[in-house]
């Protein structure tokens, strides 16, 4: 009898149903003109942009995200069809300070279909 061979973080990350496309900070103006106090950018939401590769639609997916110190689970709940692009905004992180254009991390948790059905990842992904 052959053995299952074991798959590597690597592959566990790209057989995720959903990819993510882009993970960006999108910044405020840390209170515009009439902010006399001099402060840096501040998060205003972290944007998500995803495609569901699998060949049924998903009504539920939860992203891990880690900016400005602070990492939070959020889900996105809708009809994600297959092959369509996805964009999301999530204010989990509004007001905090900081400095990069994408987060720390940003990766996919767990996918959910219509039927039950549920994809998650390995738990040395997270």
């Amino acid at each position: 009898m052959t053995p299952v061979p074991q798959t590597t973080p690597a592959w566990d990350a790209f057989a995720a149903p959903v990819a993510i496309q882009a993970c960006r900070v999108e910044v405020d103006s840390a209170g515009g003109p009439m902010n006399t106090v001099a402060r840096g950018p501040l998060i205003a939401g972290i944007e998500v942009q995803f495609v569901n590769r699998s060949p049924r639609p998903a009504s539920e997916v939860v992203f891990r995200i880690s900016a400005a110190n602070l990492t939070q689970d959020v889900r996105d709940d809708g009809k994600f069809s297959p092959g369509v692009t996805i964009k999301t905004v999530f204010y989990e992180f509004a007001g905090r300070d900081y400095w990069r254009a994408e987060p720390d991390q940003c990766e996919v948790l767990r996918v959910r279909y219509p039927d039950g059905a549920v994809w998650q990842a390995k738990s040395h992904l997270r």
